[in-house]
């Protein structure tokens, strides 16, 4: 999925490779459409808020790199601006506690400008579903889809 956040959403299958080679192959796609800006998140991210994506957007008007960190020490969005730097998706201990840290180093270490985002979660690990169904239960839409889908499963 690719948005530049001034046009509609472009859609197009993911390449094949590591999650680095993934999110180079993803910008290198966003920038050859000549999008600006670019904010790719992650799938396991539900319910992310779009003021979220919003602010992400804004903050790239004046930095190079924008980062959300989840609450394991990975990140559950990424943005840049103007043009991809591959080099700070080398070298990551991707879906590891470094990640988030190893990423913006990374940026850092070539002179790039970054702003972070509030920290936010993701869906790793049997856990993390447990607090998602908490988080939205109390929400009554979403509290019927969760029953009606999972809650059975989710124990």
């Amino acid at each position: 999925w690719l948005y530049g956040g001034q046009s509609p959403a472009d859609y197009f299958m993911q390449s094949d490779g590591s999650l680095g080679e993934r999110l180079i192959h993803a910008f290198s796609r966003a920038f050859a459409n000549g999008m600006e800006r670019a904010v790719i998140i992650g799938s396991d991210s539900p319910g992310l808020p779009l003021n979220y994506l919003e602010d992400a957007f804004d903050r790239l008007n004046s930095a190079d790199v924008v980062l959300g960190p989840s609450q394991d020490g990975g990140y559950y969005l990424i943005g840049l601006s103007k043009s991809l730097h591959p080099e700070i998706f080398q070298n990551i201990s991707w879906s590891t506690s470094l990640a988030f840290a190893q990423t913006l180093n990374a940026a850092k270490q070539i002179g790039l400008s970054a702003e972070l985002l509030p920290e936010y979660f993701d869906i790793d690990t049997f856990h993390d579903l447990k607090k998602l169904r908490d988080r939205y239960e109390r929400q009554p839409f979403i509290k019927t889809r969760l029953r009606e889908d999972s809650h059975d499963r989710i124990a």
